[in-house]
């Protein structure tokens, strides 16, 4: 990053990139400056463009860095341990003990790893029953897998229009009905 970039920023550009650092909103910054909201998300937005950041955030960690002496640099892919992913239960989880090698897991779990991140220490659905038993005892939806969740909601949507379907028909029943007990006791 070129030092002239942050030589551009205004002091108040810098206040307003600390604040986001510390993980302020824009109302904490505004109250803190004794300045409005809107005006910080403008210092905000023009010291993104000069840095050219993605974001604010993006924006104060590399001020953040700069003021800290340091290069910005790409973070490095690193393996985590199990507990590290919130896979802390994979230890004891009879299948997968024997595939937890140290403090990783071998490449063949790949996919089961991902499935354990995603829905926590729920088993993987193999079955539509087993999938409405864990709805029943009250899965929630993120719990759900996305074609699991679509197919959920295409039989609520049909159900919910075949249960108008039969009030429309049960009242146009009832109209028929009021017409003809109308028309007969006249």
């Amino acid at each position: 990053m070129d030092d002239a970039a942050f030589a551009s920023l205004t002091p108040r550009e810098r206040d307003c990139l600390r604040g986001v650092r510390a993980l302020k909103g824009s109302g904490e910054i505004a109250r803190e400056l004794g300045i409005a909201t809107g005006t910080v998300d403008a210092y905000l937005g023009t010291a993104k463009v000069k840095l050219g950041a993605r974001d604010r955030k993006h924006a104060a960690m590399l001020f953040a860095e700069h003021e800290a002496g340091l290069a910005p640099q790409k973070p490095t892919p690193q393996n985590l341990a199990y507990e590290n992913l919130g896979l802390a239960a994979a230890s004891r989880h009879p299948s997968w003990s024997s595939a937890i090698e140290g403090d990783r897991l071998s490449p063949n779990l790949q996919d089961v790893v991902l499935g354990q991140r995603r829905f926590g220490d729920f088993p993987v659905r193999t079955t539509w029953s087993g999938t409405f038993r864990e709805i029943l005892e009250g899965a929630r939806p993120s719990d759900l897998s996305t074609t699991t969740r679509g197919v959920l909601i295409l039989a609520a949507t049909v159900i919910i229009g075949f249960a108008f379907f039969v009030v429309s028909a049960g009242v146009g029943a009832l109209y028929g009905l009021a017409t003809l007990l109308r028309s007969l006791s006249h």
